[in-house]
């Protein structure tokens, strides 16, 4: 089972194009899953008018692995889930339309998620973990990504944090308290706040600059090895670092 997205749009700037396509059967033949032209608002679909990144994130909690196949979730300005291949869509948290919370800061637009591999056990069903980035500087995580619009969001935006456009996430397989957020752009525009790199181990709580001597470049991708967890590696606009 595979997932890939190209352009994402909404109806309010031409015909809808929001969501994925998915193959069953290793690339041969692809089926969209999501909203694809249509133009209002139905429950188990995305809300054709929100703003959604031309490349827009989406990402597979690996922790599932039923005969649908893992849990994906897709951002817009929202984050949505399917448990189903993308046949039904649910928009997480609470929102006066029924489509999930407004994850930014009032203009943005989702452009990184980090699903956790490790499910929260001691609550029923168990909880998953999901980190949100946005282009407007938001971080946010859930610790019950599987409540529908009974999930909560954390937003853990705080200093060191600059207020730029965050590129990626990528969470510790084997921890779901530490994640790492890399950022784009240059210190110039947030001289108060330098950096590029930053770590937290608690869940957002409080945050470190691991920039260290990188250069002042766009950080557009990091991952986090899985068997040293203490390697870290990101790509920029210069290539890539460890």
């Amino acid at each position: 089972v595979v997932y890939h997205t190209f352009y994402n749009i909404n109806n309010k700037e031409e015909k809808s194009q929001i969501g994925p396509r998915v193959s069953t059967n290793r690339g041969l033949s692809w089926s969209s899953r999501g909203c694809f032209g249509c133009t209002s608002a139905v429950a188990g679909n995305f809300n054709p008018a929100d703003r959604v990144a031309f490349y827009a994130p989406m990402a597979q909690n690996t922790a599932f692995t039923s005969t649908n196949g893992n849990v994906v979730y897709f951002g817009t300005f929202r984050l949505y889930r399917t448990a189903t291949r993308g046949m039904a869509w649910t928009g997480l948290g609470a929102s006066p339309d029924g489509f999930g919370t407004d994850l930014t800061k009032g203009n943005g637009v989702i452009t990184a998620i980090a699903a956790s591999p490790q499910l929260i056990q001691s609550v029923t069903p168990p909880g998953e973990t999901v980190w949100v980035g946005t282009s407007d500087g938001n971080v946010q995580v859930t610790n019950n990504a599987g409540a529908g619009s009974s999930t909560t969001f954390t937003n853990v935006t705080k200093a060191p944090l600059p207020n730029r456009f965050i590129s990626e996430i990528a969470v510790d397989p084997g921890n779901n308290q530490r994640a790492v957020v890399v950022f784009s752009g240059f210190d110039i525009s947030t001289p108060a706040t330098p950096g590029h790199v930053f770590l937290t181990t608690d869940q957002g709580q409080t945050w470190s600059n691991i920039s260290g001597n990188l250069p002042d470049v766009p950080v557009t991708s990091v991952a986090i090895n899985p068997s040293s967890p203490n390697t870290i590696y990101i790509g920029t606009d210069l290539g890539v670092f460890q």
